[in-house]
């Protein structure tokens, strides 16, 4: 049986002020109503129907909820501007930034990159270092 605990070692005593453990067993994927009412603010700046799914919905709340556990709750106007750079990014690489910034510890949505260091969109291009140094110098 699997379990996750918050703030205390094997065997040791969590703190009062951690949140409990829960039996990943019988934890239910329900949203809080913290969680729900984050959705229905977010939903209100979705355009695109795929980002509507349940699957980028948990995704946002997992979002939601790493930014209050790390005491960096969103503004609506990130809210607003983190939908609309996740809509252009498309779906593989929304979620994919999401679940980026999540295990990372960001506080912020980044564009994801390949294992090569590369965003995987392609849009922004790095000029090589040779071209980089036929350039003239300027102080």
């Amino acid at each position: 049986m699997s379990s996750r605990c918050s703030g205390a070692a094997d065997g040791a005593v969590a703190p009062e002020r951690s949140l409990r453990c829960i039996d990943m067993a019988k934890a239910k994927p329900q949203l809080t109503a913290n969680e729900q009412n984050a959705w229905e603010l977010a939903s209100q700046f979705i355009t695109s129907d795929i980002f509507r799914s349940e699957r980028f919905k948990a995704a946002w709340c997992d979002w939601i909820a790493h930014r209050r556990a790390i005491r960096k709750p969103v503004t609506l106007v990130a809210v607003k501007l983190q939908i609309r750079q996740l809509e252009k990014w498309g779906m593989k690489n929304a979620l994919a930034s999401i679940e980026q910034s999540i295990t990372q510890g960001w506080t912020g949505l980044f564009e994801p990159h390949d294992n090569k260091g590369e965003q995987m969109s392609g849009w922004r291009t790095v000029e090589p270092a040779e071209e980089w140094a036929k350039k003239p110098y300027r102080a």
